[in-house]
């Protein structure tokens, strides 16, 4: 869990930020402002099964992210249009 409501500062992070970090299951990014993707949508694991995102800031998810294990995505009050190309299992 994040919540952005506690930065001092704007933080900006890579495409790449969360590819890695193959173990996570659950991401909750709560708070308002702060946190910016300069460089495009984030590249989530693919083994992450709960994506809560409130106000994300980008119109689409990586075309990487394989949402295979995905049980929930909560994207309120998102500039989300599209999730992904194609069709996802």
């Amino acid at each position: 869990c994040l919540d952005t409501s506690k930065f001092n500062r704007e933080i900006s992070l890579l495409p790449a930020t969360l590819s890695k970090m193959c173990e996570l299951r659950l991401l909750k990014i709560t708070g308002t402002g702060k946190l910016y993707l300069p460089q495009g949508p984030l590249i989530f694991p693919d083994g992450l099964r709960y994506l809560q995102w409130h106000g994300y800031p980008l119109k689409s998810l990586s075309t990487n992210f394989a949402a295979e294990m995905l049980v929930i995505l909560d994207m309120r009050g998102s500039q989300l249009e599209k999730l992904w190309e194609g069709v996802q299992v």
